[in-house]
């Protein structure tokens, strides 16, 4: 009696498992038609969205040219490039002009300030632009230089509309002038680039960078932050020497050398390629 009762228990239990198998199956099939459904009906939505709402544009990244890198001979004006780093990096609004005669470094200086770590930090290389106006005899060649190096896609109309354009629409960005004092000094040219620094002045994210072979910057009524670049004192002028010209070093007469040159960075150069 025990055995059948036994057997009919197990039977019992086995149609149980049975039955909570098929509802098992049953519910996975049903959630699976419900997940083909919504698959389905997602891709209609989608369809739709895609008739009634405009791609989404992709940030434009300009393909421009990298800033030269730093000097590999680059001595005596740490303490400058310090003080301009801290100034970029700040919170503040910047306007930076290196002044002083030509040969001093100023174009050295501010290629070690840009390649700074911490400026690379602050501002992607894409956001750092130098401008070589070294050439730029007129407003005109002035204008196309920062069109070409701002990376600018338009060729046609109004040169210096796009380029207020282009620098609106950017992210926070530092601008190099190099040499700017060459299309300053061009003949009637003077007001055409004040009103174009004073544009610039009115975008907020715009760092300008000058550099110039002169004693005052452009545009008086900007607060600049000037720096006059001299001479480089006798103990960095004599490592610049030596790194050109290493059998230098052991010359008796070469701190009076070095003077005789009134300690110019350019001028030692070029004085340690002569002696090589």
């Amino acid at each position: 009696m025990q055995i059948w009762f036994n057997l009919a228990r197990n039977i019992h239990h086995t149609k149980i498992l049975g039955q909570l198998k098929q509802q098992i199956i049953a519910f996975h099939v049903q959630q699976q038609n419900s997940l083909d459904i919504i698959e389905v009906k997602m891709d209609d939505v989608k369809a739709i969205l895609n008739e009634r709402l405009p791609p989404i544009a992709m940030p434009h990244v300009p393909s421009r040219a990298p800033i030269p890198a730093k000097s590999t001979i680059f001595y005596g004006r740490d303490s400058i490039v310090t003080g301009l780093v801290s100034i970029i990096t700040g919170a503040s609004r910047k306007y930076i002009c290196l002044l002083g005669p030509g040969g001093t470094g100023k174009t050295a200086t501010s290629l070690a300030v840009t390649n700074h770590s911490d400026v690379k930090v602050r501002f992607a290389n894409h956001l750092r632009v130098w401008e070589p106006c070294i050439k730029a005899t007129s407003v005109s060649l002035f204008l196309d230089t920062i069109h070409s190096s701002l990376a600018i896609p338009t060729k046609t109309g109004d040169i210096r509309a796009l380029i207020l354009s282009e620098l609106e629409i950017s992210p926070p960005i530092i601008i190099l002038l190099d040499n700017l004092e060459t299309p300053w000094n061009a003949v009637g040219a003077q007001s055409e680039i004040e009103r174009f620094i004073r544009d610039i002045h009115q975008i907020p994210h715009v760092t300008l960078f000058n550099t110039m072979r002169a004693s005052t910057p452009p545009c008086g009524d900007i607060p600049w932050h000037n720096v006059n670049l001299k001479a480089v004192d006798a103990a960095a002028s004599r490592k610049i020497y030596t790194t050109w010209y290493s059998e230098g070093c052991e010359d008796s007469g070469l701190p009076q050398l070095l003077d005789l040159v009134g300690l110019t960075p350019l001028a030692v150069m070029l004085m340690a390629k002569l002696h090589k």
